[in-house]
């Protein structure tokens, strides 16, 4: 049996066991639709209906239209400002639709001051900023101070000229005028004598500045000497040399004219070495060892006795000893 439909009518279908054979009977009408209603709601731009769908077959029709709905606006007030009016925004909830109403005037610029003050060269004013916008204006003005200069005075020196600066007190401003010629050194000498070492001269000393230089040199002066005799060296002490020593240097010479100059180690001069000591030839003489800072001398001559500091006219020889030990081998040669 084929069950009747919304779209068809029903019907048995009969079928031979053994050979097949079938006919259709019993037929039946269609049945009616099985409408399922869906319900899209009205909004505020489109109408409302149903829609009818039959849960067999699909055939779907709508019906029952409503009209739309009013819209469902919500507002957000935008304030008046010191440029712009303000106004409400009106939006659609539901499906965005929106407007401006309710307009208002802008409000007044609320400023605030800040006064810049006058400079020696510059006016003062005052600054106004509204503190919403940012418009802003200058007034109030008021005319510059102008400079109120100090003076100082700078003195004329020996090498640099005097002037007067000018400073103002507020601003720093400065400039200079009203010079003066520099001075020139006032120089006053003082005198250093020559001595027996040193050459004189004149200190030039400024009484202002300082400044100093030397001039006007002078010899030094001659040595004041003294004579010293020399002593006679026997066999067992050292003899001295005749000198002349200066009584302001303190300074040993050879020379009564000061010009050769020796060590205080210079004045012991010779041993006296008995003639038994070395081989002479034939001759009865007196050895005299004189020993110098840098070398030692020999010197011979006959028995009868010289002083030390004329002893070098018998010079027989000079041998290179270093010391009176060196006596003890030349004894034995």
């Amino acid at each position: 049996m084929t069950e009747p439909t919304c779209k068809a009518g029903g019907y048995t279908t009969y079928t031979c066991s053994r050979c097949e054979d079938s006919y259709v009977a019993d037929e039946t009408n269609p049945v009616a639709h099985d409408y399922e209603a869906v319900v899209t709601d009205p909004t505020c731009t489109e109408d409302g209906y149903t829609t009818y769908t039959c849960k067999f077959c699909g055939d779907t029709y709508k019906g029952d239209e409503t009209d739309p709905v009013a819209h469902d606006y919500e507002a957000v007030v935008t304030e008046p400002t010191c440029k712009a009016s303000g106004y409400t925004t009106y939006t659609c909830k539901f499906c965005g639709d929106t407007y401006k109403g309710d307009e208002t005037d802008p409000v007044a610029h609320d400023y605030e001051a800040v006064v810049t003050d006058p400079t020696c060269t510059e006016d003062g004013y005052t600054t106004y900023t509204c503190k919403f916008c940012g418009d802003s204006y200058t007034g109030d003005e008021t005319k510059s101070l102008g400079h109120d200069y100090k003076d100082e005075v700078t003195e004329p020196t020996c090498t640099e000229k005097g002037y007067t600066t000018h400073t103002c007190s507020r601003c720093g401003d400065s400039y200079t005028d009203t010079e003066t010629e520099a001075l020139g050194h006032d120089y006053k000498a003082v005198v250093t004598e020559p001595t027996c070492t040193k050459k004189g001269y004149t200190t030039y000393t400024c009484s202002r500045c300082g400044d100093s230089y030397k001039g006007d040199y002078t010899d030094t002066v001659p040595h004041t000497l003294e004579h010293f005799e020399g002593t006679e060296p026997t066999c067992t002490e050292k003899g001295t040399l005749e000198y002349w020593k200066c009584s302001v240097c303190g300074k040993l010479f050879s020379d009564e004219n000061g010009e050769n100059e020796i060590k205080e180690r210079g004045l012991f001069s010779a041993y006296i070495i008995p003639s038994s000591s070395l081989r002479s030839s034939g001759r009865s003489m007196v050895t005299v060892l004189y020993i110098t800072p840098k070398s030692t001398w020999l010197y011979s001559w006959t028995i009868r006795f010289l002083r030390p500091r004329i002893a070098r006219q018998g010079i027989s020889g000079r041998l290179s000893l270093n010391s009176a030990e060196s006596l003890s081998a030349l004894s034995d040669t």
